[in-house]
């Protein structure tokens, strides 16, 4: 890294010689050797049948629809208006008045929720705010005030039920189906239930994966407990802030977590240089067509976006409007199916930041896998309770 301190500023209309001082450090000796001794855990996420039920529950309460309804149960929406009243329970003239919603669900205590059920339109009572309010920015809203106006004491106010609002769950049809999957095939509750399933173990695998990489870390650091010089680190962290960043004071703790990771960073850097796990630009390219394949074996309609995509080169270049409508026609036909995904593909690679994060994922994917063939790893199947249990005992380690 540059020497900041022994650094002088440079004058580039004085011909006289120029130094530079840089602070040089050895690159420490790494262990990256793999044996069955290094054993690392990988847990399977059992997706349980109450996670399944809540998410069909909920997506049929997104698209449900709503009804008027006569008295307050506990799940509808009031839309009621807030008096403030005087010392003797009268609604005060000039006071604060404020139309508001209140959702019955969001209603933490139980005695204000409690003087709200089996309420009906044009009902009016007393109620004090605060308890219904969540935090004081809600309460805010309740009150038409910012959070710094409210008044302290709060006075009284008085609640009048302009209208109650149930929502409906959806019914369970295709209708609903293609809502949640589009241009999908699913034709009964148990196919969706299915779904849900492979969607939710989707999730919960996110978790398990960054576990796993946590884990893979704490091995490989096991094996390599050498020490960062601290003006090493420090000089690094200087040169790679941003002006917030820059603002702040380094304390012993961020100096810490910097350590960490530029000794992982050591460690990983020579691992995927003598296993060859760089990422290549061909594997790029077949990335992105996988990403197309997919979506058109998913049922849509590869060509409309790849239209899309392809008009924006060709904007101001009319030449090519009679030969577009061509490709749109064509590209349904297998023949030139491959050749317009690779027009599509070569679109894509021009795009510094997009390969810049493909690549970023094709190394994450390539270094899992690299880590799940060579360690011991050891599975298990846990429920989703047990698994974040053993999550949180790890991350205060």
């Amino acid at each position: 890294t540059v020497n900041e301190e022994k650094n002088k500023q440079i004058d580039l209309d004085d011909p006289s010689t120029f130094n530079f001082y840089f602070d040089i450090a050895i690159a420490p000796t790494i262990n990256s050797e793999i044996d069955d001794s290094m054993k690392v855990d990988f847990y399977t996420i059992a997706v349980p049948e109450d996670s399944i039920e809540k998410y069909l529950m909920d997506s049929r309460m997104r698209f449900g629809k709503f009804e008027d309804a006569d008295l307050v149960e506990e799940k509808d929406m009031i839309a009621g208006t807030f008096d403030e009243l005087d010392a003797n329970g009268i609604v005060k003239e000039g006071g604060i008045k404020k139309d508001i919603f209140i959702y019955m669900e969001q209603i933490k205590d139980e005695e204000s929720k409690q003087k709200l059920l089996g309420k009906k339109m044009l009902d009016a009572f007393e109620i004090d705010p605060k308890k219904l309010a969540r935090n004081e920015h809600e309460l805010a809203y309740f009150l038409g005030l910012k959070k710094d106006e409210l008044p302290e004491p709060l006075p009284r106010f008085n609640l009048t039920i302009n209208r109650i609002t149930r929502s409906l769950p959806a019914e369970m049809n295709e209708e609903f189906f293609q809502k949640l999957y589009p241009k999908s095939q699913i034709s009964s509750e148990k196919e969706l239930r299915e779904m849900f399933r492979i969607d939710l173990a989707n999730e919960f695998n996110k978790d398990s994966e960054r576990k796993f990489y946590d884990d893979v870390v704490k091995v490989f650091e096991a094996k390599n407990d050498f020490n960062l010089p601290d003006k090493v680190v420090q000089s690094f962290l200087k040169e790679n802030a941003d002006e917030k960043e820059m603002a702040s004071e380094i304390t012993e703790e961020n100096l810490e977590h910097a350590k960490r990771q530029f000794r992982w960073q050591l460690i990983e850097n020579k691992i995927v240089k003598e296993n060859d796990l760089y990422v290549k630009e061909e594997e790029i390219k077949d990335f992105i067509k996988s990403h197309f394949r997919n979506r058109v074996s998913m049922g849509e309609d590869m060509v409309d976006e790849t239209t899309e995509v392809l008009e924006s080169e060709h904007d101001h270049d009319h030449e090519h409007e009679h030969e577009h409508e061509h490709e749109h026609k064509t590209a349904r036909d297998p023949k030139v199916y491959e050749d317009y995904l690779e027009s599509l593909t070569d679109y894509y690679m021009k795009d510094e930041e997009q390969v810049k994060e493909i690549r970023h994922v094709i190394y994450k994917n390539k270094v899992r896998d690299f880590y799940k063939a060579k360690l011991n790893v050891v599975e298990h199947t846990v429920s989703s309770e047990e698994f974040y249990k053993i999550l949180a005992t790890s991350n205060q380690d």
